[in-house]
């Protein structure tokens, strides 16, 4: 993603160049990808991953599945777009919506999700 940008968009420059590859290095080292994401929330809310990706409107698969926008967004700092393609196609504005959803969470739903980065921690860090 960040050296398609840089391959992409000229002008090239050195700073533009080392800024790409730093971004890309940084997020290969921290080892944490959709599948780690999806594993565990499907875990959590007590699905299939299959049941994430699909179609499916199950309360319980679209509660996992818009926890993997969120997380996803969070954690990986992917744009919205690519989020919707890798779960489907899905537009951007539904993971965005999601997103804006689930960053005013309270209670369970928010406990939820602290819960969710907890375990993919020791992944990023």
């Amino acid at each position: 993603d960040c050296l398609a940008r840089v391959l992409t968009q000229p002008p090239y420059t050195l700073a533009s160049a080392r800024s790409a590859v730093e971004e890309f290095l940084n997020l290969w080292s921290l080892g944490l990808c959709f599948e780690d994401i999806v594993r565990v929330a499907a875990a959590d809310y007590g699905v299939t991953v299959t049941e994430i990706y699909s179609i499916g409107r199950s309360r319980e698969a679209t509660e996992a599945r818009q926890a993997c926008f969120y997380l996803a967004r969070k954690l990986l700092g992917r744009p919205f777009a690519q989020i919707g393609d890798h779960f489907g196609g899905r537009d951007h504005s539904t993971v965005h919506e999601a997103c804006r959803k689930l960053e005013h969470a309270r209670g369970a739903a928010k406990e939820r999700l602290r819960r969710l980065e907890e375990r993919l921690q020791p992944k990023v860090g």
